[in-house]
């Protein structure tokens, strides 16, 4: 099987879609209301709602320092834009530091990542980072960001990952301290009872990606922080996409696709962003794909309200 596995996500369109400007979606783009949640079935047990809504940032969570409206194609992220947005990367050598996935801020001390992004980088844990409040990951560049790089002291990956097909691609990153909330630092709301709901896919919603992936499939990350606005695939047109590529594809995941719009190396463990009202959510975390923006080749995302109480249970 012919996987590859999104060290990064959004890619190979990137460059070219900035270059260019394609209609490709003139269809109305579905934006999710919590009115349109009230019938339906809630999923999460009231002792995680109330662990979840207690987590340090939660009641503020969400809220975006810049206006986004619909994107076509693929642009550089404005500043404040996605405060929760982090780049997980490892110290080296003078002063140097790699950056190599995304990850997401969930609390004042918690990111969620993809697990495949710290599979086996147990035995540098004393060399892993998250950069917060970064826009650009070049250090010269001045552009207002207030980035600070803070050390990870504890990796919860899911158990059963690398278990059971390509499913359970979630993680969870404990800080050794505690980060500060600005305008450009602040968690995503996470999907809890009171506004997410229990559906059998997302097929015509349109949430967001972003991250410092690769520009190209193979080619060169991007220092500048990109963001798309992609649609989501019923789950019945996703695995038939990825049965014909020979990929399965896990209960737990969701997949989005268009021509010429992805996520790339470099992206993954970032988040597919769902706005609610006036809010976003992390709908789920960037895991796997065929390339970048191959034609016919979704990207797959974990979706992040199937491993609630999992997740709560790492929230030390």
């Amino acid at each position: 099987m012919n996987v590859t596995i999104f060290l990064s996500f959004l890619g190979a369109t990137l460059v070219y879609l900035l270059c260019r400007s394609l209609g490709l979606f003139t269809d109305f783009i579905t934006v999710a209301t919590t009115r349109e949640f009230e019938d339906m079935d809630t999923f999460a047990p009231r002792h995680i709602v109330k662990k979840l809504r207690k987590l340090p940032g939660q009641e503020g969570c969400g809220i975006s320092g810049s206006k986004t409206g619909r994107i076509v194609g693929g642009e550089p992220a404005k500043l404040g834009a996605w405060p929760w947005v982090a780049a997980l990367g490892e110290r080296r050598t003078r002063g140097k530091k790699w950056f190599f996935c995304g990850a997401t801020l969930i609390s004042d001390r918690h990111l969620i990542t993809a697990a495949h992004c710290v599979e086996s980088i147990e035995n540098k844990l004393q060399k892993l980072i998250v950069r917060v409040g970064d826009l650009n990951l070049d250090d010269k560049v001045e552009d207002g960001a207030r980035p600070e790089d803070i050390p990870v002291t504890k990796i919860s990956r899911h158990p059963l990952f690398g278990k059971i097909d390509e499913g359970y691609d979630i993680a969870v990153l404990q800080l050794e301290r505690r980060v500060n909330f600005s305008d450009l630092v602040r968690p995503i709301c996470l999907p809890h009872e009171d506004i997410f709901f229990t559906k059998k896919d997302f097929e015509g919603y349109q949430p967001f990606v972003a991250g410092w992936g690769m520009i190209q499939y193979g080619g060169k990350k991007s220092m500048q922080l990109l963001q798309i606005q992609i649609p989501l695939l019923s789950t019945q047109d996703c695995k038939g996409m990825l049965r014909a590529q020979q990929v399965d594809m896990h209960d737990d995941s969701i997949c989005a696709y268009a021509d010429e719009k992805d996520a790339c190396q470099g992206d993954s463990g970032g988040p597919l962003m769902l706005p609610i009202d006036d809010r976003y959510y992390l709908l789920g975390v960037v895991s796997y794909g065929l390339e970048c923006a191959k034609k016919d080749s979704p990207g797959v995302y974990n979706k992040v309200h199937t491993h609630l109480k999992w997740i709560t249970d790492q929230l030390d």
